[in-house]
């Protein structure tokens, strides 16, 4: 048994050792119930179905055995005992939570597993593991259990609760705790019923959005689930419809699926999930106990504390966002030329341009087509590729981009990207479409025969005016365009197009992302039909 331990071990610690990023702990209810002996669903529903006048049996069978369904059941008769003389201690103790027809339920939820949590205890052959777990090198926890043990066991982690607070609370992913299903702390927010498992799958496309871009950047380790249960298979399903199958496979190694068996073999072996007409590629781990990986996740180098990790990152967040930051900003390439005891920030993060008055979110696109033509190197093409550019996305017309992406390591020598893992979902299909900067139908005909008469951008140039060549040029081959020409060309009538307030035309705009992509992204015959 041992030596299957020690090659266990050693296996998935060489397996981590792959990624740059630490792994991300996806936990369910096994974990609370392993060590703080709280109830699996089905035993919280027939706790709760001993406060009713009904058996348990007979919400089962009205129910046809769906959980969901049985906690919708209960959410009347709870409702009719909560409102009875005995319980009014009980009531005016939640009183400012009692807002919804269903809070009845999640009172009595949360009052029965919060007195289990206080019943209960560690055991103590258990407790090597968790002090094991307590010193994991895990970037984030996602969970969908309500109880504290996660965040006793990581106290310095903060804590987001719910769905919302997860897509819109601008998470780091850097020692943070997701309750997806919510807290104990907030009965209301507990999703826990039939309609609350509705609005949970109607949102479920936002959730599987955020949770991608932390699947795509860290290993994902699943301990406390089955493979078949719902919550699980719900999230995988969502995952697995926003991606190509050639996506999903490279997400094999990432994902890690703990299968506790007692006195079973340490074992990790390749595997698949069908989750909602999806076969989802895992790891699958099995273990008789959770020592091992725990110590393994313990073991793996970090050399900066995770809360000051998370501090810096939320603070270069704020930097970046913030327009009134320019004043306190200090760019530093040699922390021993630092003489200002005043400097109130010191950022040294690999190669960062020193940020201007406007964040990276709030760049306008006529900052990016004058940085393109004139070369300013004005902005860090990281950060616009991951802050600008997707923002971009979200505002009408077109704006360059391959600039950036080839400067910040994106694109391969032939301009396409290297890793489509790393770029969002909508900016890649955005990056692989180039058909917006064609011109328009209305006037294609017109462009053809143009582009057909004067062969050439230069022959254009020289014998149409600047309107009809900025509106009909899209029309040439990449091949009839000299990118030189196109530049000093747009350099020269810049002024015409550009008003007052800096805000060029479209049409000039879309010139610009024109000789972006030929200068720096891939060279295809992007006119074609």
């Amino acid at each position: 048994m041992a030596g299957f331990d020690d090659k266990f071990r050693s296996d998935l610690a060489a397996h981590l050792a792959r990624f740059a990023a630490a792994p991300i702990l996806f936990a369910g209810s096994g974990v609370s119930r392993r060590y703080l002996n709280m109830p699996d669903w089905q035993s919280l529903l027939e706790m709760l179905a001993g406060m009713t006048d009904r058996e348990f049996s007979y919400y089962r069978s009205t129910a046809s055995e769906d959980l969901p369904k049985i906690a919708e059941l209960l959410v009347e008769p709870l409702k009719d005992r909560l409102w009875t003389a005995k319980e009014k201690p009980l009531r005016n103790k939640h009183s400012d939570k009692l807002i919804r027809p269903d809070s009845a339920l999640k009172i009595y939820v949360a009052e029965v597993l919060k007195d289990i949590g206080l019943k209960s205890s560690i055991p103590r052959a258990l407790r090597s593991e968790v002090d094991a777990l307590s010193n994991a090198k895990v970037d984030a926890i996602i969970t969908t259990n309500y109880d504290p043990f996660l965040e006793t066991v990581f106290p310095d982690y903060r804590v987001f609760v719910g769905q919302d607070e997860l897509v819109f609370s601008d998470p780091t992913g850097i020692a943070e705790i997701y309750k997806i299903h919510g807290s104990l702390d907030d009965p209301n927010s507990l999703v826990i019923t039939e309609s609350d498992y509705a609005v949970f799958r109607d949102r479920n496309a936002y959730l599987a959005a955020k949770l991608l871009t932390f699947f795509a950047e860290h290993p994902v380790i699943f301990i406390g689930y089955s493979m078949t249960d719902s919550n699980v298979q719900s999230i995988l399903g969502s995952l697995a419809s926003c991606l190509t199958d050639e996506h999903m496979s490279r997400l094999q190694d990432r994902l890690l699926f703990v299968n506790w068996q007692e006195g079973s073999q340490h074992s990790m072996v390749p595997t698949v999930i069908g989750a909602n007409a999806h076969n989802v590629p895992v790891r699958a781990i099995t273990v008789p106990d959770f020592q091992a990986i725990f110590d393994v996740l313990a073991a793996l180098d970090q050399k900066i504390p995770r809360r000051t990790l998370r501090q810096i990152k939320e603070k270069l967040y704020k930097l970046v966002l913030d327009s009134e930051a320019q004043d306190r900003l200090l760019h530093v390439t040699d922390l021993d030329a630092v003489v200002d005891d005043d400097a109130e920030f010191v950022v040294g993060v690999g190669v960062i341009a020193a940020v201007q008055k406007r964040g990276y979110k709030m760049v306008a696109r006529q900052d990016l087509c004058h940085d393109v033509l004139h070369e300013t190197a004005e902005f860090d093409s990281d950060f616009v590729v991951k802050m600008t550019l997707p923002e971009m996305m979200s505002r009408a017309g077109n704006f360059p981009m391959y600039k950036y992406l080839r400067a910040a390591g994106y694109l391969d020598t032939s301009g396409h990207i290297k890793d489509d893992q790393d770029i969002s979902p909508k900016l890649l299909k955005r990056i692989q479409d180039t058909s917006n900067l064609r011109p328009s139908t209305s006037i294609m005909r017109k462009a053809k025969t143009l582009a057909q008469t004067h062969k050439s951008l230069k022959g254009m140039i020289q014998y149409c005016t600047t309107d009809e060549v900025l509106a009909h040029f899209g029309a040439f081959a990449h091949t009839a365009i000299e990118p030189r020409v196109l530049k000093n060309f747009l350099i020269e009538c810049e002024n015409e197009y550009t008003d007052e307030d800096g805000k060029m035309t479209s049409q000039f705009t879309k010139a610009v992302c024109i000789y972006d992509l030929l200068k720096y992204g891939p060279k295809a015959d992007w006119t074609a039909a």
